[in-house]
Protein backbone atom coordinates (compact mmCIF):
# COMPACT_ATOMS: atom_id res chain seq x y z
CA UNK A 1 0.00 0.00 0.00
CA UNK A 2 0.96 3.59 -1.05
CA UNK A 3 -0.18 6.86 0.72
CA UNK A 4 1.30 10.21 0.00
CA UNK A 5 2.18 12.34 2.79
CA UNK A 6 3.23 15.79 2.48
CA UNK A 7 6.83 16.88 4.25
CA UNK A 8 6.20 19.09 6.73
CA UNK A 9 8.41 21.81 9.00
CA UNK A 10 9.05 20.97 12.35
CA UNK A 11 11.82 23.82 13.33
CA UNK A 12 14.23 25.29 11.64
CA UNK A 13 16.75 22.16 10.91
CA UNK A 14 13.83 19.78 10.93
CA UNK A 15 11.20 18.49 8.82
CA UNK A 16 8.27 16.03 9.67
CA UNK A 17 6.02 13.54 8.34
CA UNK A 18 2.41 12.31 9.59
CA UNK A 19 2.26 8.36 9.85
CA UNK A 20 -1.08 6.85 9.38
CA UNK A 21 -2.80 6.18 12.72
CA UNK A 22 -4.05 3.12 11.99
CA UNK A 23 -0.52 1.71 10.46
CA UNK A 24 0.41 3.62 14.04
CA UNK A 25 -2.34 1.64 16.07
CA UNK A 26 -1.47 -1.71 13.99
CA UNK A 27 1.99 -1.88 15.20
CA UNK A 28 1.89 -0.47 18.95
CA UNK A 29 3.33 2.82 17.93
CA UNK A 30 1.96 5.94 20.31
CA UNK A 31 4.06 9.25 20.43
CA UNK A 32 7.34 8.70 22.69
CA UNK A 33 7.98 5.41 20.77
CA UNK A 34 11.46 5.59 18.83
CA UNK A 35 10.82 3.55 14.97
CA UNK A 36 13.65 2.08 13.01
CA UNK A 37 14.17 4.32 9.90
CA UNK A 38 16.07 2.61 6.59
CA UNK A 39 17.63 5.16 4.15
CA UNK A 40 19.04 3.71 0.92
CA UNK A 41 20.18 5.59 -2.47
CA UNK A 42 19.42 3.85 -5.24
CA UNK A 43 16.65 3.93 -6.20
CA UNK A 44 16.24 6.71 -2.56
CA UNK A 45 13.62 5.62 -0.34
CA UNK A 46 13.36 5.84 2.97
CA UNK A 47 12.02 2.49 4.87
CA UNK A 48 9.98 3.15 8.49
CA UNK A 49 9.80 0.28 10.69
CA UNK A 50 8.29 -0.48 14.05
CA UNK A 51 10.45 -1.25 16.54
CA UNK A 52 11.42 -5.20 17.06
CA UNK A 53 8.85 -6.38 19.49
CA UNK A 54 10.38 -8.34 22.71
CA UNK A 55 9.75 -11.86 23.32
CA UNK A 56 6.66 -12.60 25.09
CA UNK A 57 4.35 -15.32 25.28
CA UNK A 58 2.67 -16.80 22.59
CA UNK A 59 -1.66 -15.13 22.35
CA UNK A 60 -3.59 -15.47 19.13
CA UNK A 61 -4.64 -12.93 17.40
CA UNK A 62 -7.92 -12.59 15.40
CA UNK A 63 -6.59 -14.02 12.64
CA UNK A 64 -5.88 -17.27 14.37
CA UNK A 65 -1.91 -16.49 14.10
CA UNK A 66 0.38 -16.28 17.25
CA UNK A 67 1.13 -12.59 18.00
CA UNK A 68 5.25 -13.76 18.44
CA UNK A 69 5.15 -14.77 14.69
CA UNK A 70 3.79 -11.53 13.43
CA UNK A 71 5.66 -9.31 15.56
CA UNK A 72 9.07 -11.08 15.74
CA UNK A 73 9.25 -13.78 13.58
CA UNK A 74 8.03 -12.41 10.16
CA UNK A 75 10.28 -9.10 10.60
CA UNK A 76 13.29 -11.56 11.33
CA UNK A 77 12.85 -13.34 8.18
CA UNK A 78 12.58 -10.11 6.18
CA UNK A 79 16.12 -9.18 7.80
CA UNK A 80 17.53 -11.90 6.72
CA UNK A 81 15.81 -11.51 3.25
CA UNK A 82 17.10 -7.91 3.11
CA UNK A 83 20.76 -8.87 4.13
CA UNK A 84 21.33 -11.74 1.91
CA UNK A 85 19.08 -10.77 -1.21
CA UNK A 86 19.67 -7.20 -1.31
CA UNK A 87 20.43 -8.05 -5.25
CA UNK A 88 16.24 -8.84 -5.61
CA UNK A 89 13.46 -6.83 -5.92
CA UNK A 90 12.39 -5.42 -1.97
CA UNK A 91 9.11 -5.81 -1.77
CA UNK A 92 6.59 -3.78 0.14
CA UNK A 93 4.64 -5.06 3.09
CA UNK A 94 1.40 -5.66 2.38
CA UNK A 95 -1.44 -8.22 3.74
CA UNK A 96 -0.77 -11.03 1.21
CA UNK A 97 3.18 -10.51 1.88
CA UNK A 98 2.47 -10.44 6.20
CA UNK A 99 0.21 -13.43 5.62
CA UNK A 100 2.81 -15.39 3.47
CA UNK A 101 5.61 -14.84 5.87
CA UNK A 102 3.17 -15.90 9.19
CA UNK A 103 2.40 -19.10 6.71
CA UNK A 104 5.88 -19.89 6.34
CA UNK A 105 7.12 -18.98 9.64
CA UNK A 106 4.51 -21.24 11.34
CA UNK A 107 5.04 -24.07 8.71
CA UNK A 108 9.11 -24.11 8.82
CA UNK A 109 9.78 -23.90 12.38
CA UNK A 110 13.02 -23.30 13.87
CA UNK A 111 14.26 -22.90 10.28
CA UNK A 112 17.28 -20.64 9.58
CA UNK A 113 16.56 -18.14 7.66
CA UNK A 114 19.72 -16.20 7.53
CA UNK A 115 21.11 -19.48 5.62
CA UNK A 116 17.77 -20.15 3.35
CA UNK A 117 17.92 -16.75 2.21
CA UNK A 118 21.74 -16.90 2.11
CA UNK A 119 21.62 -19.92 -0.18
CA UNK A 120 19.06 -18.13 -2.31
CA UNK A 121 21.67 -15.01 -2.50
CA UNK A 122 24.49 -17.87 -4.13
CA UNK A 123 22.34 -18.91 -6.69
CA UNK A 124 22.76 -17.77 -10.40
CA UNK A 125 19.45 -18.94 -11.58
CA UNK A 126 17.08 -17.53 -8.62
CA UNK A 127 19.00 -13.58 -9.13
CA UNK A 128 19.14 -13.15 -12.47
CA UNK A 129 21.98 -14.11 -13.34
CA UNK A 130 21.68 -16.43 -16.06
CA UNK A 131 17.90 -15.66 -17.51
CA UNK A 132 16.00 -12.51 -17.73
CA UNK A 133 14.29 -13.45 -14.41
CA UNK A 134 14.55 -13.23 -10.43
CA UNK A 135 12.96 -14.40 -7.51
CA UNK A 136 10.52 -12.87 -5.36
CA UNK A 137 9.89 -13.40 -2.26
CA UNK A 138 6.65 -14.14 -2.36
CA UNK A 139 8.15 -16.98 -4.41
CA UNK A 140 11.11 -17.94 -2.76
CA UNK A 141 8.38 -18.30 0.55
CA UNK A 142 6.29 -21.28 -1.46
CA UNK A 143 6.64 -24.74 -0.09
CA UNK A 144 7.18 -26.18 -3.12
CA UNK A 145 10.06 -23.64 -3.97
CA UNK A 146 11.69 -23.73 -0.74
CA UNK A 147 11.72 -27.54 -1.03
CA UNK A 148 13.60 -27.16 -4.27
CA UNK A 149 15.66 -24.16 -2.88
CA UNK A 150 16.66 -26.83 0.14
CA UNK A 151 17.25 -29.55 -2.38
CA UNK A 152 19.64 -27.71 -4.65
CA UNK A 153 18.27 -27.16 -7.64
CA UNK A 154 19.13 -24.12 -7.80
CA UNK A 155 22.34 -24.20 -6.24
CA UNK A 156 25.24 -23.01 -9.23
CA UNK A 157 26.83 -26.16 -9.91
CA UNK A 158 30.79 -26.54 -11.61
CA UNK A 159 31.36 -28.69 -14.38
CA UNK A 160 33.16 -31.21 -14.37
CA UNK A 161 35.25 -33.26 -16.71
CA UNK A 162 33.88 -36.68 -17.81
CA UNK A 163 37.41 -37.51 -18.81
CA UNK A 164 39.73 -37.95 -15.43
CA UNK A 165 43.46 -37.70 -15.83
CA UNK A 166 45.34 -40.82 -14.76
CA UNK A 167 48.57 -41.45 -15.07
CA UNK A 168 49.62 -45.19 -16.00
CA UNK A 169 52.29 -46.40 -15.06
CA UNK A 170 53.29 -48.80 -18.37
CA UNK A 171 55.96 -51.48 -16.47
CA UNK A 172 52.79 -52.81 -14.41
CA UNK A 173 51.00 -53.73 -17.69
CA UNK A 174 53.20 -56.25 -18.16
CA UNK A 175 55.01 -54.82 -21.74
Amino acid sequence: MRIKRKVQRSGKSSMSVIIPSIWAKENGLSPGVEIDIELAESPPRMVISPPAAPLQPTTKTESGGSDVVERVVAPMMMDAYKKHCHMLRQPTITKTLRKKLSTAAKREKGRDWDAYFLRVSQSSFLTGKVRDWSATLLWLLGPENMAKVDSGSYDDHKKVSLVARREVDYNDLGL
